[in-house]
């Protein structure tokens, strides 16, 4: 018999947006001891308007990814209950060039189908799974089976948690790759969402804020920033290895009245991160004050993105051209049904 009937894998129904029927987990606190510095920057704590606006770097390169779970599943070995997952990544990169009139680029797009399991098995799944496109044809879609994937322990989340970190691995090696790179120091890379490695010369763009790295009076600064202000550079990490340069900005345009429009007061607050390792002092400073022009100059409206203005427009572009090369989902979910009930 094959892995997938040893194991009695079926596809859970309930699907990624609603958890799982049968879940049996543990609740892990999250790390927030992590220590702050305001002091770097050597002035007082209130906003920064740049005096001078900086030139823009000729070339801008926006990096990010998505992952979708194509399919959960539900297995059992025996009266355990085994958990899995058929997942889609896509990992790209979207150029800019700020001061030309020169087309935005998509570069560097990869697509990758990848399996993830949780639990004790019968047998090693060992081999790829192919999907046949439709039922009876040639054609096939890989999934391939990474043993980074795969987790001992029964956990209803380490499938959908396992994939995210694949991602996020992909996406800083391609960081990584394009700033090995540059030459140039006008142009910058700027990676949506937290740096997670110690990435140089890359700007970490943070638009959920899951941390409060400031608190009591430093922390009311945010809810006044404007567009075109930006707090002053503060330090966040433990070690001097992993230290990060870190600033808040307030996106979107002063035409636009958030307030008016019901969002929450700290709405289009960014928080931006740079690796200390090879970045001095005055070169953040230099970025940070770019990034306060910079970014909201490619904020979203509200009236085309709900996550306006936080998420950019070249970020979404590459969104939905990463969409649209993952293939349709239902289409892709019914293939797996069928190759599942086939044994």
């Amino acid at each position: 018999m094959s892995f997938w009937q040893d194991n009695d894998f079926r596809i859970d129904p309930w699907g990624e947006g609603y958890g799982t029927p049968v879940s049996f987990e543990n609740d892990e606190e999250e790390d927030l001891d992590v220590e702050v510095d305001i002091s770097v920057e050597g002035r007082g704590w209130a906003s920064i308007t740049p005096i001078s606006e900086s030139r823009n770097p000729d070339r801008l390169v926006f990096i990010d990814g998505r992952r979708r779970i194509d399919c959960l599943l539900v297995g059992r070995n025996e009266n355990d209950v085994l958990y899995g997952a058929f997942g889609t990544i896509g990992v790209g990169a979207v150029e800019v060039f700020p001061n030309s009139t020169n087309a935005a680029n998509y570069n560097a797009i990869e697509i990758q189908r990848v399996l993830s399991f949780s639990g004790d098995f019968k047998g090693e799944p060992s081999q790829n799974a192919l999907i046949p496109c439709p039922v009876g044809s040639s054609s096939s879609i890989e999934y391939t089976l990474h043993k980074s994937l795969l987790k001992r322990e029964a956990d209803p989340q380490a499938s959908k948690a396992q994939i995210q970190a694949l991602m996020r691995r992909s996406e800083t090696r391609l960081a990584q790759s394009l700033a090995n790179e540059l030459s140039d120091i006008d142009e910058l890379i700027i990676l949506d969402g937290n740096l997670f490695s110690r990435l140089e010369k890359v700007l970490g763009y943070v638009k959920t804020l899951r941390k409060q790295y400031l608190t009591g009076e430093k922390s009311s600064l945010l809810w006044n920033l404007k567009p075109g202000e930006r707090t002053p550079i503060f330090t966040i990490g433990k070690e001097d290895r992993d230290l990060l340069w870190s600033w808040y900005i307030r996106s979107g345009t002063n035409d636009i009245n958030y307030q008016r429009l019901g969002f929450h007061g700290l709405h289009g607050i960014i928080r931006l991160e740079m690796n200390v390792s090879g970045t001095p002092l005055e070169e953040a400073k230099r970025i940070a004050d770019i990034s306060t022009t910079l970014i909201p100059r490619f904020a979203s409206h509200p009236a085309r993105d709900p996550r306006a203005p936080q998420n950019l427009i070249p970020v979404g572009a590459l969104e939905k051209e990463l969409g649209r090369r993952m293939g349709d989902s239902k289409l892709i979910q019914r293939y797996i049904n069928n190759f599942l009930q086939s044994g």
